[in-house]
């Protein structure tokens, strides 16, 4: 890809659907970014927690990626755009959510 100046620039490309990479291209960038949200779920304490979160957002975006980082217990869904819907799946699971 080139700038404005015709000079070769390094971009963002897809990484066979792992994300996005970084490389060099000498045409149009074509790529995604999804989308994610991460939420506070300070009831969020063990394993049991993680999969009952987890399984409760699968069963409404069966495409996303849930991470759980119990220490510091916040949740991450990649394609998902709708933080207030994500937190209405979590509290129906039985977890409290709260502001980051």
């Amino acid at each position: 890809m080139t700038n404005f100046l015709g000079e070769r620039t390094e971009v963002l490309t897809p990484n066979g659907g792992e994300g996005l990479e970084w490389g060099w291209a000498d045409s149009k960038l074509i790529g995604f970014m999804p989308m994610s949200v991460q939420l506070k779920v300070p009831t969020m304490v063990c394993g049991v927690c993680v999969k009952t979160i987890t399984a409760a957002i699968t069963a409404h975006l069966p495409d996303a990626t849930v991470s759980a980082d119990l220490d510091q217990q916040l949740v991450t869904v990649t394609e998902a755009s709708d933080l207030q819907q994500v937190q209405g799946w979590i509290e129906a699971a039985g977890h409290e959510v709260t502001a980051l």
